[in-house]
């Protein structure tokens, strides 16, 4: 088994998306609906990831001098294509053997514009204090560039120059006009090697059947919807949504009201949550659930509020969901 693909799919969640927007409003997404396997890279040949497909797929994670061999090689009628690995390695040969920065920039355009550290104009950068402590600043940028391209991982740099964390490098080297190598190259780097896809493939695939991993996984895909951004994103995408379909806004609508009305041991349990907090934020409760227009602020409150009440009464959770299921079948027998 050999990794074929860099690309990561998650069918499972393409599934809920389209069910929550036939269905509701604020899904509620359990962590089980989260399957590692969903998030497994798809094995096969190294041999797969020749430049013609990392050229359709990774055009914009390629540097400017690998991208333009790239091309050429892909117009070309050849049998056997060299692999990324191999092409990175000889185009960046010359960069390894010079001697100056200004030899550089006249072989490499994505590094006409790079900076040299001992010109840099700035006092404020930890990150240069860090380095001047293990190396003279003459000198590094080209030092920096050699081992970028080697290539080595921002954490592996961090460790080199003895920078404190890898934001200040990171920053440094933009400042400097360095462009790093995106996560996405390095593994293409890594896989079109037969041996080290090989190596990769064996321990993927003995990694994800562990419960370890499968409990990792399913962490990363709750905390990826915990966040503020995600959860913005998506009432956007909702909302955009439900503009373009009203017949589905007013479906969603019919089946939260049903299902509330459905759910009287939950309606009893929110109005003792409810009563246990301030005036004013029963009021905007009361606004958010007869349908009325609240703004950004009362949208926080009300789901926040939602949000702690659903988890302070889990068992009533799941009581809302099972009735809400019920109520999307009863209306799709009655073709409603």
């Amino acid at each position: 088994m050999k990794i074929q693909s860099v690309q990561i799919f998650n069918r499972q969640k393409s599934e809920i998306n389209k069910k929550c927007q036939n269905q509701t409003q604020s899904p509620v997404v359990s962590v089980q609906d989260y399957r590692p396997i969903y998030y497994m890279p798809v094995f096969g040949s190294a041999a797969k990831l020749n430049l013609k497909y990392i050229l359709q797929k990774h055009s914009d994670e390629l540097p400017e001098s690998i991208l333009q061999k790239v091309i050429s090689f892909s117009e070309l009628d050849v049998e056997k294509l060299p692999t990324l690995k191999d092409l990175h390695d000889h185009v960046y040969r010359p960069l390894q053997d010079a001697t100056s920065l200004d030899e550089v920039k006249s072989i490499y355009p994505e590094f006409k514009n790079v900076i040299d550290l001992k010109d840099y104009k700035t006092n404020h950068s930890k990150a240069i204090n860090d380095i001047k402590k293990n190396m003279p600043l003459d000198g590094f940028t080209l030092d920096f560039l050699k081992k970028l391209f080697t290539p080595c991982t921002m954490d592996e740099l961090v460790k080199f120059y003895g920078v404190r964390n890898r934001s200040s490098l990171t920053y440094l080297a933009e400042s400097l006009g360095i462009k790093k190598l995106s996560k996405t190259y390095l593994q293409l780097y890594k896989l079109s090697d037969e041996a080290e896809n090989e190596r990769f493939a064996k321990k993927a695939q003995s990694y994800v059947r562990t419960d370890k991993a499968r409990a990792k996984c399913n962490e990363r895909a709750a905390a990826a919807h915990r966040t503020p951004e995600y959860r913005a994103k998506k009432r956007r995408e909702m909302i955009d949504y439900y503009k373009r379909n009203p017949q589905v806004a007013e479906r969603t609508a019919k089946i939260s009201k049903m299902t509330w009305d459905n759910c009287p041991e939950v309606k009893e349990a929110f109005a003792l949550y409810r009563s246990n907090l301030d005036q004013s934020t029963r009021r905007i409760i009361a606004k958010g659930l007869s349908g009325e227009k609240m703004n950004d602020f009362e949208r926080r409150v009300f789901g926040s509020s939602m949000k702690n009440f659903w988890e302070s009464h889990p068992q009533m959770r799941s009581v809302y969901q099972q009735r809400r299921i019920e109520v999307i079948e009863k209306l799709g027998k009655a073709g409603k």
